[in-house]
């Protein structure tokens, strides 16, 4: 999303006005059309984001795409090839499993988008084994409907080991509404992560929150 930092990117990954603004379907369609120039453009425009980091005196502690488009197999091997380069050991997984009980309801169109990068992501773990990754993702299904009840759900549900649980919490009132969907759930999930009731849930059940950082 935004002005790519990458010459190679300009055409290849923007729309008319020169913004990286394509859906997640529409990049892996350009993929299959036009693989090795869409390709091409997705591993420079990696290697400058990630040269950008470096350059202003951040060190990547993970590597995660906007809509999750690195859950396709040949964008896939660029970020693996990517993380080798600068020693980046964490790649965000896709694996969700809603065990238990009490989950609210999710989204049909979400529910498909889940089960979907379930099924890449068994394929992409195969690719590069030696990337660390996290037991898994919660959250997917429920993108735009997290709230605390989503989040009473997940405490209890966790499995030994990391989750992640992708959140997409701010203060939008000055976003414009085609940069996100997202912009009137940002606060009400903001609320549900500072809710006293999802905090003392966090804490009775002994759950440590830590971010890719502190993993390594």
């Amino acid at each position: 999303q935004g002005p790519p930092l990458s010459l190679r990117a300009r055409g290849a990954l923007t729309g008319e006005e020169g913004t990286m603004n394509l859906t997640g379907t529409e990049l892996i369609r350009r993929c299959l059309l036009h693989p090795r120039r869409t390709l091409w453009a997705v591993e420079a425009e990696f290697d400058a984001q990630a040269a950008w980091c470096l350059d202003h005196g951040l060190r990547p502690t993970h590597v995660d795409t906007h809509r999750h488009v690195h859950a396709w197999p040949a964008i896939f091997r660029l970020v693996a090839r990517l993380c080798r380069r600068y020693d980046i050991p964490f790649v965000r997984r896709h694996r969700e499993r809603l065990r238990g009980a009490g989950w609210p309801p999710a989204a049909r169109k979400q529910r498909r988008i889940s089960r979907a990068l379930n099924w890449l992501g068994r394929r992409c773990r195969r690719l590069a084994p030696e990337l660390l990754v996290t037991n898994g993702t919660l959250g997917v299904a429920h993108t735009g409907r997290i709230d605390a009840a989503f989040l009473l759900a997940a405490t209890a549900a966790l499995e030994p080991g990391t989750t992640e649980i992708m959140t997409h919490p701010g203060l939008a009132d000055d976003l414009p509404a085609e940069q996100s969907r997202l912009r009137e759930s940002r606060r009400a999930e903001l609320e549900a992560l500072c809710e006293a009731r999802v905090r003392q849930a966090i804490a009775q059940r002994g759950i440590r929150l830590v971010h890719y950082g502190q993993l390594r």
